[in-house]
């Protein structure tokens, strides 16, 4: 603004003397003498320089101006620079103290639950020393030199698959071309079989389709690229690379097939001999591979994370990103395909989204994955006796009810109830013949229970599968028309179980042997029952004066409940059998509660009904147990 100024002042200066000079008329001009006009003209020059000068000035002190704020900005910037600096490396310092101190916690949590446990952490790291050589010096493994290491992870039966390298690719087909070496850097667990039927519901797993071919011990199939690679991340793995998969089938070693170089129609669930449908998976023991994995070759075509491109095969060249579009690999052959391609280095390409019932899927897991998931159970179990101690429960066993006070607590947004521990007269003696002899039950440990029924909007959060609707819907009543099977999957898949009939019987009428969840006396209004039901379910907890001394709803009434015990004469003895766990569909269950369309006599705590595990209706529902 200053430099505009004097450009200003001095352009006004200039046109003035030029006026002056040029702007006389001749007549003016001719009565001056000449003395006089030159006298004019220099005084016009003289302060033609003079504003001249002033400019230059005037610029000088612009400028000096100017090179003041460069250094003043240079100055600010570098302090800026500065600044930022420090506070990078302050950062810097922030977070690897952070990660020092995390580390060091990690460390100490591993130490503290995983070094004390031998069972799971030695048969993971250690079950013999060839197996703890093996993992490493990997790139030392032949075939024959590798002993099949299996473990349970959540009731999945895994195979490890130490690191090590093998020639991948064949020159059988032109997508196998060139045979290239690629090494697996880091052991991985396999699952032994394609996913079942029946895990896949106990997992949680979620897919549009059903499947083709049902059976719970039967692969999943028509299921898409996406379902089944979040079925995998749900229970903490993923699925694996076409590499690792080719390499647990194949070995160092490098056989066409996973149990040898020639084909064996035997070893395999294949067009020629699967009569036009899946077998149960792990049916062809003889086709385990090297690693002891089952069903590598034909049954399903098994996913992998795999983007379908070109060989070598790059692990970085962004085959293995999620997040890019394209068809995915699938590998292994089926029930419908011939000997040539169920070859371990056949490779077939599939858009994501397609489903069919020749597609199926297993899952992968890395050691550390395993390793933090022992370490998570752990602290969960350390946080929960935290809670318990922060809460001041006494976890000692309990002789009477009056002296418990209920303890609630949400478990992923479903309200359980705390069971202490105790002992009560399990039975009554002048009820039905079933329910005698009475005998003394204990339970060393306590247990949560669920403090309602399941809501029929609790079984969809947490992935519930059955077959038929509910009779009578809405959210907050209770799910129905159920059968055992579907009970203790959902349960499976929330962490927990179906409660023994012990356990419920206990929670129903605690020490002091109650006849029904309140008291020994029936009162209506503190049920939902066959007078006063409406002839339907009712929202579960509308009953609050009915609930039990642990604080549980609905224990009697609204609907039966199934239990987890094989219906069998009492005493009741937890060892002998009735706890057994099977699909067997004959196998008769109990019934526990009464329902809303039952008169009194049936809600009696002590009362026992059996049914087939198969049957569903809409009075019978469930709820869950956790240990």
């Amino acid at each position: 603004m200053r430099n505009k100024t004097v450009l200003m002042s001095l352009s006004v200066i200039v046109l003035l003397g030029m006026a002056m000079l040029l702007g006389m008329d001749a007549g003016v001009s001719a009565q001056i003498d000449p003395t006089s006009q030159q006298q004019t003209i220099d005084a016009a020059v003289a302060q033609r320089l003079n504003a001249t000068a002033t400019a230059q000035a005037a610029f000088a002190s612009t400028a000096t101006i100017q090179a003041a704020f460069e250094a003043a900005v240079t100055s600010t910037a570098q302090a800026q620079q500065a600044a930022a600096f420090e506070a990078t490396r302050v950062e810097a310092s922030i977070q690897t103290a952070v990660a020092e101190s995390v580390r060091a916690t990690e460390a100490a949590v591993t130490a503290q639950f995983l070094a004390p446990t031998q069972t799971a952490f030695a048969v993971f790291l250690a079950p013999t020393q060839t197996a703890f050589a093996v993992l490493m010096a990997s790139t030392a493994v032949s075939n024959a030199e590798w002993t099949p290491i299996e473990l349970n992870f959540d009731s999945v039966a895994m195979v490890l698959v130490p690191a090590g390298c093998f020639e991948m690719g064949s020159d059988a087909a032109n997508d196998g071309k060139p045979v290239h070496s690629q090494c697996v850097e880091t052991p991985f667990w396999l699952d032994k079989t394609e996913v079942t039927q029946a895990q896949f519901v106990a997992h949680g797993g979620v897919k549009a389709n059903g499947n083709g071919f049902a059976g719970d011990n039967r692969p999943v199939e028509q299921i898409t690229w996406f379902e089944a690679r979040e079925y995998c991340e749900a229970r903490g793995g993923r699925l694996p690379s076409e590499a690792e998969w080719e390499y647990a089938a194949r070995g160092s070693d490098g056989l066409v097939y996973p149990w040898g170089a020639e084909f064996v129609g035997d070893n395999i669930v294949y067009d020629r001999n699967s009569n036009n449908q899946t077998a149960e998976v792990g049916s062809k023991p003889a086709g385990a591979s090297w690693v002891g994995a089952l069903d590598l070759s034909g049954n399903v075509w098994e996913w992998t994370s795999s983007l379908y491109q070109s060989y070598p095969y790059d692990a970085g060249d962004g085959r293995e990103v999620f997040s890019i579009t394209g068809f995915r690999v699938r590998r292994g052959g089926s029930w419908g395909s011939l000997d040539n391609n169920v070859r371990a280095a056949d490779r077939d390409d599939n858009s994501p989204d397609d489903v069919n019932s020749f597609i199926g899927f297993r899952c992968a897991l890395s050691p550390l994955m395993a390793i933090q998931t022992a370490v998570t159970k752990s602290v969960r179990a350390t946080e929960m006796a935290s809670t318990l101690a922060a809460l001041g429960i006494d976890t000692r066993p309990v002789t009477a009810n009056a002296d418990w006070t209920p303890i609630e607590l949400d478990f992923d947004s479903v309200a359980m109830v705390y069971v202490p521990a105790g002992c009560f007269e399990m039975g009554r003696e002048l009820g039905r013949s079933d329910e005698t002899p009475v005998a003394q039950v204990c339970f060393d440990a306590p247990f949560w229970l669920d403090k309602t029924e399941v809501a029929q909007a609790q079984f969809v959060a947490h992935g519930g599968v059955k077959a038929n609707p509910n009779y009578f819907p809405g959210d907050n009543r209770p799910v129905e028309q159920i059968t055992w099977f579907e009970a203790r999957d959902y349960c499976e898949a929330r962490g927990g179980r179906l409660p023994t009939e012990a356990e419920w019987e206990y929670a129903a009428r605690g020490p002091d042997g109650l006849a029904y969840p309140w008291g020994d006396e029936f009162i209506g209004d503190n049920v939902v029952y066959g007078e006063n039901s409406g002839s339907q379910t009712a929202d579960v907890g509308s009953k609050p004066s009915g609930a039990s001394w642990v604080g549980a709803l609905d224990l009697s009434g609204n609907v039966w409940e199934w239990m987890s015990s094989l219906y069998k004469p009492y005493p009741y003895v937890a060892t002998d059998g009735r706890e057994a766990d099977s699909d067997n569909g004959t196998d008769i269950r109990v019934w526990r509660g009464g329902s809303w369309n039952f008169i009194d006599y049936y809600l009696q705590a002590a009362f026992r009904s059996p049914n087939a595990p198969a049957y569903n209706d809409g009075y019978i529902g469930f709820r869950c147990a956790l240990s």
